[in-house]
């Protein structure tokens, strides 16, 4: 697409490969647009906004603040192990999955959860078309995941790769101190066009 690649370096942690959420924390386009990865290393993420070409032709798109977790590894997190001040029962995990084109792909969390968790998603830049992971089902054992594109001459056709983050709602706090609130909101807007 017409963006490039923007390239955020890590904090000095182990070295490897590291599994990365974001998300978009602004809305400074005139266009909807969401985030991909475009690149990752050991030191260094590059993410780009992508956007449909609903009302143009074209792809680019404004500068926009991005919110993001670094995790040095894949894991799963259970603080009855080493239980925080805050909600000392909350689970998380994080991981990666490959998406086949279709149909929705069954994805099955590593460990149970007594309430449907929070899903956090972020395609990579593997399929070069405005491509987007959507999820749906969430349940106490898994969730089920696409990537799909807007309507064009053509649809998904390869395998996306996607890393996912689950963690119960609520406010939770770390070992280390660091907080965390996960919650919800219901969106009911439809999120493209001018001004939106």
């Amino acid at each position: 697409w017409d963006n490039g690649c923007d390239n955020i370096g890590f904090a000095s942690i182990n070295s490897g490969a590291r599994t990365v959420m974001a998300t978009k924390a602004s809305r400074n386009d005139n266009n909807g647009g969401w985030l991909r990865r475009c690149s990752l290393s050991s030191s260094a993420i590059g993410l780009t906004v992508d956007e449909d070409q609903f009302f143009d032709g074209e792809r680019s798109h404004g500068d926009e603040d991005v919110d993001l977790i670094v995790f040095s590894q894949p894991f799963v997190f259970d603080s009855n192990f080493v239980p925080p001040t805050i909600d000392p029962s909350f689970k998380m995990e994080v991981g990666r999955a490959e998406l086949p084109p279709a149909p929705f792909t069954a994805i099955a969390f590593q460990q149970a959860y007594a309430e449907p968790p929070a899903v956090f998603v972020l395609g990579d830049s593997t399929n070069t078309d405005p491509t987007a992971v959507r999820i749906r089902n969430v349940s106490t054992s898994g969730f089920e995941a696409v990537p799909v594109e807007p309507p064009g001459p053509d649809s998904v056709d390869i395998n996306t790769t996607f890393d996912y983050l689950v963690i119960e709602k609520g406010l939770h706090q770390f070992p280390g101190g660091e907080r965390i609130v996960v919650g919800e909101a219901l969106v009911s807007q439809i999120q493209h066009g001018n001004g939106v």
